[in-house]
């Protein structure tokens, strides 16, 4: 597993309050309650990263896969 992939599931997982082992990558990530001032937080996360993600693309597929994809980064999957 890429190691900013772990990253941003560790970040969903701190922002949902459950571990990281938890966090469906394919879930919707608003019906799980991540609201825009903590996706706002996350996307900051990733940017310090290098990996800069537009809201847009979010609202397109709101999932952690679909936001680590609209980073241009390659799917990845919980057993790489």
């Amino acid at each position: 597993m890429d190691a900013n992939y772990a990253m941003l599931r560790a970040e969903v997982a701190k922002l949902l309050h459950i571990s990281p082992e938890e966090v469906d990558a394919d879930e919707n990530l608003t019906d799980l309650g991540i609201d825009s001032m903590r996706l706002m937080t996350l996307f900051l996360a990733l940017d310090t990263q290098g990996l800069a993600v537009e809201y847009s693309m979010f609202l397109e597929r709101p999932t952690m896969n679909g936001i680590w994809e609209a980073t241009g980064q390659p799917p990845q999957s919980d057993t790489e």
